[in-house]
Order: C-alpha cells, then structure tokens, then sequence
C-alpha cells in the first residue's frame, strides 16, 4: 500500500431479510461495493481503493466497512 492509498473495506456476506420470505435475504455490501467506486471514480479519487471481503465479523449491522492507510 503506498503512503497516499486509503482502502475501504466492504463485507460482501452480510445480509439483511427481504419480507416476510424465509430465507430472503439481500447482500447490501455488493451494492455498496459498486457505488462506492463507481463515485470515487467518478469524484476523481484514483487514492481510494474498494475492496469486498468476506467477512468483517459484525454480522448483525449490515453494511460493515472497514478502513485502512498508511500510518494509521
């Protein structure tokens, strides 16, 4: 990771329940994922890095994300 990236990590395996359906469910951090770097790229902000991860082991609040750069 150089000094000037700062990555956004994204749980991909959260989900929340859709209706009243068992077992419906919707993964919001994919959605997340795509908006995040479509408006970073958008916004010109080629330092900020997203990236899915599986897990982020907070599964009862979906979306999590997490945060990371150089020196912190």
């Amino acid at each position: 990771m150089s000094e000037s990236t700062i990555t956004i990590f994204v749980c991909v395996s959260c989900r929340q329940p859709v209706g009243d359906a068992a077992g419906s469910f919707d993964r919001p951090g994919l959605e997340l994922v795509e908006m995040l770097d479509a408006r970073l790229k958008e916004g010109g902000h080629s330092g900020v890095v997203v990236t899915p991860v599986d897990c982020l082991a907070v599964c009862k609040r979906p979306c999590t994300v997490a945060l990371s750069a150089a020196d912190k």
